[in-house]
């Protein structure tokens, strides 16, 4: 009795192949769940709207301004000093991840 190799080789990439495939497809079903939770519990816990800022742009300007009111008789390098304690600014290019709902 000779066993052949092929049909057993064949039936093992078969299988493989379809458990991969239902892998991959119950990932992606539960990857969708899980997004639709999170925009679910994002708008429930969603902060009052208030004044837009807009994200990745320089925060310098309104700090160096507080800073310069609330410094008004100091000197010009204490201003300075201020603005550099400001708020770092991100670059201009910076733009957040924003997922697609």
């Amino acid at each position: 009795m000779e066993i052949e190799l092929y049909p057993i080789l064949s039936t093992v990439i078969l299988a493989s192949t379809v458990m991969t495939i239902v892998f991959a497809m119950f990932s992606y079903v539960l990857f969708r769940v899980r997004e639709s939770k999170a925009a679910r519990r994002r708008q429930q816990t969603a902060p009052p709207a208030e004044e837009p800022q807009v994200q990745g742009e320089p925060v310098r300007a309104t700090a160096a301004k507080a800073a310069a009111a609330s410094a008004s008789s100091a000197s010009s390098t204490d201003v300075r000093e201020a603005e550099r304690q400001a708020v770092p600014a991100k670059p201009r290019f910076f733009r957040p991840y924003e997922p697609a709902l």
